[in-house]
């Protein structure tokens, strides 16, 4: 059995949407791609808060806010 882990995905849009699996509990699936457009450099501190217990609603407010400040 082959116990390497598969190839990076070459879609960066992909990978983005794929990073966003930490938070698929608090952050809407229809909205998954849009919000991998618009939280690029915020991925990482989105993660730790979401894994840190972060409330879903504050979650949710701290995203939507992040799309309004980035669009």
């Amino acid at each position: 059995m082959d116990a390497r882990l598969p190839r990076p995905v070459p879609d960066q849009k992909l990978r983005r949407a794929e990073a966003l699996d930490a938070l698929d509990s608090v952050l809407p699936f229809d909205r998954r791609d849009f919000l991998a457009k618009i939280l690029t450099a915020t991925m990482s501190p989105l993660r730790h808060l979401a894994k840190e217990g972060i409330g879903e609603n504050s979650l949710r407010a701290l995203a939507s806010d992040l799309g309004y400040l980035e669009a």
